[in-house]
């Protein structure tokens, strides 16, 4: 049993579950598309992620 929050509202599911969350475009974003977190090496994203409460929103058409 999970203790994740899960919520789907019309083409939309937000999700506390960690592991929906795509590490690899996390870290893309952060390093390449942001000035705070530029060059971030992939093992601080992950565990930044790890210690916190993330909150992912897909679309459908994206699951």
């Amino acid at each position: 049993m999970n203790n994740f929050y899960q919520a789907k509202k019309e083409a939309y599911f937000i999700s506390t579950d960690p592991s929906l969350l795509n590490i690899e475009v996390i870290h893309h974003f952060l390093a390449f598309e942001t000035h705070w977190a530029k060059d971030v090496p992939v093992s601080i994203v992950e565990k930044s992620i790890a210690g916190s409460l993330c909150f992912g929103v897909y679309h459908q058409q994206h699951r």
